[in-house]
């Protein structure tokens, strides 16, 4: 392949993880849902969920997920948004009975960073791997506060900035966050008791190739007062 054709690969790659479509959705789906599994389970224990949570998750890819956090409680309600349509119906597939239970909520949004839900609705609100396609993060995580409840918990799951810059499908619309930066815009915004958690695991990139990742994990709570 020359560096032509791997740039479009490379370019193509990162269009598809920022919105799955096409014949290819499934399969990057299942994809992320694989390379991803470690970084999901962090993201799910930080949140330590309660009998009565009310879980909003921006980008749920293919929903594999969801009966997990489902299981912990049947008090749980769940609403996840995405971008792609492909991965809201296969998240709907996937997660049928809860969907005619009413215990689980998919909406297929804009990617503005606009929530389409009232204030103070969640108390819990998680999203693995998709800060780097916010187009206006300030903007993004002031409707995350607006919409958790006074105490409620954000969890944000990230690949960690100097270890993602390095590989080559980032060069095409990801903007990569160090904890640091991602925490000055939480302060700012009116987050507390910021937390941030640094992991290491092996796994398969997103182009196929094995690494040895760097992720992180940022836990903000909503003040009180709000």
């Amino acid at each position: 392949m020359n560096d032509k054709e791997n740039k479009d690969a490379m370019q193509e790659l990162a269009s598809q993880l920022r919105c799955p479509s096409g014949h290819q959705a499934e399969a990057i789906a299942d994809n992320m849902s694989t390379s991803n599994h470690t970084m999901i389970q962090e993201a799910i224990y930080t949140l330590t969920l309660m009998d009565k949570s009310t879980i909003l998750e921006i980008g749920f890819g293919n929903g594999k997920h969801i009966a997990q956090l489902l299981d912990v409680s049947p008090n749980i309600k769940y609403h996840g948004i995405e971008v792609s349509e492909a991965m809201h119906d296969l998240a709907v597939r996937h997660n049928q009975s809860a969907v005619e239970t009413g215990r689980a909520h998919f909406t297929k949004v804009d990617g503005s960073g606009s929530l389409p839900f009232p204030d103070n609705h969640f108390t819990h609100i998680f999203s693995v791997n998709t800060l780097y396609f916010w187009p206006d993060i300030e903007l993004s995580l002031r409707e995350i506060h607006r919409t958790l409840q006074d105490e409620g918990q954000l969890v944000l799951t990230f690949v960690e900035k100097e270890f993602g810059s390095k590989l080559p499908f980032t060069q095409h619309g990801f903007t990569l966050y160090t904890d640091d930066e991602l925490a000055e815009y939480l302060y700012e915004i009116g987050f507390e008791e910021i937390q941030s958690m640094t992991y290491h695991d092996d796994t398969i990139s997103k182009d196929g190739t094995p690494v040895k990742r760097t992720f992180l994990t940022v836990h903000a709570v909503k003040s009180e007062n709000g």
